[in-house]
C-alpha cells in the first residue's frame, strides 16, 4: 500500500512536471518569437537610423548650397531694387531738368519783355 501510494505520488508529480514542462516549452517558444520580433524591429530601426544619418549628412552638405541660393536670390533682388532706384532717380533728374529749362525759358521771355518794354520806356523818356 505504501509502495502503491508512493508510485501514485511519483506519477502525479511526474504528470505535474510534464505539464510544467509543456507550459515552459510554450513560454520558451513565445519568448523566442518575441525575441525574433524584437530583433527584426531593431534591425528595421537601425536601417531607419542609417537613412536618417545619411539624410542629415546630405543636408549638412547642402546647407551651404541652400545658403548660396538664398544669397544669390538676395543679390538678384537687391540688383533689381538698385536698377529701379537708379531708374526713378534718373527720371526725377530729367523732370527737374525739364522744369529748370521751362523756368529758364519763362524767365528769358519775361526778361525780353521787360527789356523790350523798358527800351520803349527809355525811348519815350529820351526825346
Amino acid at each position: 500500500a505504501d509502495l502503491r501510494s508512493a508510485v501514485t505520488r511519483l506519477e502525479a508529480r511526474m504528470h505535474a512536471l510534464e505539464g510544467q514542462n509543456l507550459r515552459s516549452d510554450r513560454r520558451a517558444a513565445e519568448l523566442a518569437g518575441l525575441t525574433q520580433a524584437l530583433t527584426e524591429e531593431q534591425r528595421a530601426l537601425l536601417i531607419r537610423l542609417d537613412r536618417l544619418e545619411d539624410l542629415k549628412r546630405r543636408d549638412a552638405l547642402q546647407v551651404p548650397e541652400d545658403r548660396l541660393g538664398r544669397l544669390e536670390q538676395e543679390h538678384r533682388t537687391l540688383a533689381l531694387e538698385l536698377r529701379l532706384t537708379v531708374s526713378v532717380a534718373e527720371e526725377a533728374q530729367q523732370k527737374q531738368q525739364q522744369r529748370i529749362r521751362s523756368l529758364e525759358e519763362s524767365m528769358g521771355a519775361r526778361l525780353r519783355k521787360l527789356e523790350h518794354g523798358g527800351g520803349e520806356m527809355q525811348a519815350e523818356a529820351d526825346p
